[in-house]
């Protein structure tokens, strides 16, 4: 059996996750598929693309870039930046107009060549105070 290339899968996946419309097709998942982030209340594709609709209602012209892909023989782990301009609602947070410019972590692993489960996490706090909708800490503050 050739070894599928995940490295190529997870490039695609982020390319379609920049484009304007639904980018994780759901034959391209497996029916169990488990997203493990806190954000995805439901766990499952649809409430992945749920938040991947957010993001693109807050951010239209968001885009993803892979600044690093490491591969193994099941699963792949991407360092991400996602940059975009907010100008709509996102999180509960009307449009403030700023650039953002966030960085992220993936992990998919896979089962049969398609995405069995994900975690990732972003660097939220970041993205509030880009938004100005939480300072950043004084240069006298305690932490």
């Amino acid at each position: 059996m050739a070894r599928l290339d995940y490295e190529a899968m997870i490039k695609e996946h982020y390319r379609q996750y920049s484009r304007p419309r639904q980018f994780l097709v759901k034959s391209r998942t497996l029916p169990n598929f488990y997203d493990h982030n806190s954000y995805n209340s439901t766990h499952n594709y649809e409430g992945y693309n749920r938040m991947r609709e957010a993001w693109k209602a807050g951010f239209p012209d968001h885009h993803v870039t892979c600044e690093r892909i490491m591969t193994s023989r099941t699963s792949t782990v991407a360092i991400l930046t996602f940059t975009g301009t907010h100008t709509g609602p996102f999180m509960g947070i009307p449009a403030t107009g700023r650039p953002i410019s966030i960085g992220a972590i993936d992990v998919i692993r896979y089962h049969r060549g398609k995405p069995v489960e994900h975690w990732g996490e972003m660097d939220l706090l970041g993205l509030l105070q880009q938004l100005g909708v939480m300072t950043v800490p004084g240069e006298h503050a305690i932490l």
